[in-house]
């Protein structure tokens, strides 16, 4: 039987990250998003995780007459697999 939710949400927080460089330069914490397909293989029954798109989600606010509203961006940074041990 085929998983009830065809894929799997993944959210991972980072630290602030310094880069080697002489200006003191820093990549700021990020939380990185990733929906991973999953399917199950008919003739094992084990559950397969696919290879995914990691994105880091843009917030653009818009003040709207009475209130406002926050859009998500998703913007593809890398991608993220998983192998069986």
């Amino acid at each position: 039987k085929e998983p009830l939710y065809p894929f799997m949400l993944l959210q991972m927080e980072t630290k602030e990250l310094n880069l080697a460089s002489d200006d003191d330069d820093t990549l700021p914490p990020l939380k990185l998003y990733a929906q991973i397909n999953h399917i199950r293989d008919q003739e094992t029954g084990n559950v397969e995780l696919q290879t995914a798109n990691l994105n880091v989600r843009i917030l653009e606010q818009i003040q709207l007459p009475g209130a406002k509203l926050d859009l998500f961006e998703e913007e593809a940074v890398g991608q993220v697999s998983f192998q069986p041990l």
